[in-house]
């Protein structure tokens, strides 16, 4: 997660409440670790020179009491449970974070799905809420994901069978929600094939292409493919409120664009609190104001000062007293004379982090040039956002390469 060193990456995640990795690359010796954030990590190989594959998640610490991961043994597919209580349903609503490995590649299962689906057969014992997302690496196409009567050639089983029993498609109807996809990607791939089959028989909608801002069905990569979707049982799609393929930049993956969906929770905002904060009613003095400068040099307290330098003449006399501990109790001391003053003359303000933004600390890397660059790239970001012409998308790629 190297990506973690770029504040504006640092600043998407901090956008959202919860925030899910597929292919993260990790092993058991790497951690993650991003301010008010609980990360969750479920690694291909616990040890490795060469990292691939893995699932990650995370959410916000103020989620902690909320929020339960689910241990299994698919190494495709990391489970974890929102309590009832914050998504407002009669059950937990159980989310899976899914990679599959390509196809032709060293890590290719062809049971993938097979063995998703024999785990989610038991998460329906617990809830039949489900949400599953991330890198399915199957191209789908427009294939229906739901049973229809014209699937099944025997007029006598379709004259007696009403296929309503076996299908929720009925709530799409009911949601105004098209039975149709959408998709700009028209590739069918093998597990493409496989991902409808494991739709049609787990209840299982797509909301690519057929939801909100993504009815066009956009590619969810660089290179016009469809292979990262978001899908669930449709008893959740009442709480969707917004579901969108973002923008891609370099900047947050080398292939994929990031996936945006919002569930109507309804949640009180003490429940959001952040349970701690270190700067939480922090003192800090107030600015420096020049009219008051005189005022400063007043409330300087003679008497320390006078006993700060006999202490410094004297061990200056002996230049064997001299060492580290004596420096830093001069700095320490000269210091305190200072700031004493400070407080005196311009008062004390009390900041609560909760109305203030988060502030980074900029590594010794990131210099003046760096600042420009992350200016940059933000008012390029801007400009394309607002306009969306080739001339700003140009410029916004430019920036991007730069920072």
């Amino acid at each position: 997660m190297s990506k973690l060193l770029y504040p504006e990456f640092r600043n998407l995640l901090q956008e959202h409440d919860i925030v899910c990795f597929s292919e993260t690359k990790l092993d058991d010796l790497d951690d993650i670790s991003l301010e008010n954030f609980t990360f969750y990590c479920k690694n291909r190989k616990k040890f490795s020179n060469y990292r691939s594959g893995g699932l990650a998640f995370g959410h916000k610490s103020s989620l902690n009491n909320y929020i339960t991961p689910i241990d299994s043994n698919c190494p495709f597919v990391f489970w974890f449970k929102i309590c009832k209580k914050l998504v407002q349903l009669p059950q937990d609503l159980i989310c899976g974070v899914i990679y599959i490995p390509p196809i032709n590649t060293l890590y290719t299962a062809d049971d993938a799905i097979s063995e998703i689906e024999i785990e989610l057969h038991n998460m329906y014992k617990d809830s039949q809420y489900v949400c599953l997302f991330g890198d399915f690496n199957s191209r789908t196409g427009t294939l229906a994901d739901f049973y229809d009567i014209d699937d099944f050639d025997d007029t006598f089983v379709n004259e007696l069978i009403d296929f309503n029993e076996f299908s929720e498609i009925g709530i799409l109807d009911d949601l105004g929600i098209p039975r149709k996809r959408n998709s700009q990607d028209q590739t069918v791939n093998t597990y493409g094939r496989k991902l409808i089959s494991f739709c049609k028989n787990n209840n299982i909608f797509i909301l690519n292409g057929r939801f909100l801002s993504d009815k066009v069905g956009n590619p969810t990569s660089r290179n016009s493919s469809v292979v990262d979707y978001v899908m669930g049982s449709a008893n959740i799609f009442h709480k969707i409120v917004d579901f969108e393929i973002m923008q891609f930049s370099n900047l947050y993956s080398d292939i994929h664009k990031p996936i945006f969906l919002q569930l109507d929770c309804n949640v009180k905002t003490d429940m959001l609190k952040e349970n701690t904060c270190i700067r939480n009613n922090e003192k800090y003095i107030g600015k420096w104001k020049h009219e008051k400068s005189t005022d400063f040099k007043s409330n300087i307290n003679r008497d320390e000062v006078n006993d700060l330098l006999s202490h410094i003449l004297e061990i200056h006399d002996d230049i064997s007293k001299v060492d580290q501990n004596s420096v830093n109790e001069i700095v320490t001391n000269v210091t305190k004379i200072l700031l004493d003053s400070a407080e005196k003359t311009f008062g004390v303000v009390t900041k609560d982090c909760r109305n203030s933004k988060e502030e980074y600390n900029n590594k010794e890397w990131f210099n003046h040039d760096c600042k420009n660059s992350r200016r940059d790239y933000r008012k390029s970001l801007r400009l394309y956002k607002h306009y969306g012409s080739n001339i700003f998308k140009v410029r916004l790629r430019n920036s991007e390469k730069i920072v």
